[in-house]
């Protein structure tokens, strides 16, 4: 997207200080149900994530369905979903582990060793302890709200790449905008993809635009059917192309205001 980009001029800062990340999820879905019953996860699985997520919480959903049977008879039936939900002592991250899949959640979030070593920790647990497990969709995503107080809510050009903004000139009047928001999707080589959606969805649609607020969500994942040792690598890759992309579309000044810090 970017002309221009610290990446390719080799000085990626290491960290930032401060950031505008709202949210980062990292998920495995699987290709047959646990069976986790009533108990929930196994107690090998419980020790893995004990450490940094020790508060338990079970939360459990009613999924209603209705089918249409022949002479227009139709038949409902409501299935209970139940989710096993560990928190951190700060709330600021989850694992949620279900029949259905495994995720993390951040609202916090801190280095990428660290989501690395939570969710590789818990999903080498999974798979030693049910066996023919195998994972039909990998995803790594992070959702960045870049929300300053300035008076222009349009005016990026000093904080993101031109190419982001394009779409600004279609308006003849952006004070009339309510919003601006874009899909972009790439099928690499390895058969995984990434999605970037990107632009000012307005949190206070369908009023017109107030607030400086540009969402970045880099969704990078896979659906493919992966063993055990194909989540840390895909996970890697999906981190690195994530990172690069958010790398490429931000200026220097942006940099700045987060603290970013270098090797």
């Amino acid at each position: 997207m970017a002309k221009k980009s610290v990446v390719q001029a080799g000085k990626r800062p290491r960290k930032y200080r401060k950031d505008f990340l709202d949210q980062v999820v990292a998920r495995i879905d699987f290709a047959e149900p646990l069976g986790l019953g009533s108990k929930g996860p196994s107690a090998d699985v419980i020790a893995s994530l004990k450490k940094q997520f020790p508060v338990p919480e079970l939360q459990t959903k009613h999924l209603k369905q209705v089918m249409l049977k022949l002479k227009g008879e139709t038949e409902k039936t409501t299935h209970e979903i139940r989710e096993w939900h560990y928190l951190s002592k700060s709330r600021h991250k989850k694992v949620v582990v279900s029949d259905a899949c495994m995720l993390i959640e951040y609202s916090k979030y801190n280095t990428y060793d660290t989501l690395q070593k939570d969710f590789i920790g818990i999903s080498d647990a999974l798979f030693d302890t049910y066996e023919d497990l195998q994972v039909k969709r990998l995803g790594l995503r992070y959702i960045d709200k870049i929300e300053l107080d300035e008076s222009q809510p349009t005016a990026w050009q000093d904080y993101l790449q031109g190419d982001l903004l394009s779409i600004f000139d279609l308006l003849d009047n952006r004070q009339k905008l309510t919003r601006a928001f874009q899909v972009l999707e790439v099928l690499h080589d390895d058969e995984s993809r990434i999605r970037v959606q990107y632009g000012m969805p307005n949190p206070d649609f369908p009023a017109r635009v107030k607030r400086k607020q540009f969402t970045l969500d880099w969704d990078a994942y896979c659906t493919l059917l992966l063993e055990k040792n194909d989540v840390g690598r895909f996970l890697d890759i999906f981190h690195v192309r994530a990172r690069d992309g958010f790398e490429s579309v931000i200026t220097d000044k942006l940099r700045d205001l987060m603290e970013a810090v270098y090797d």
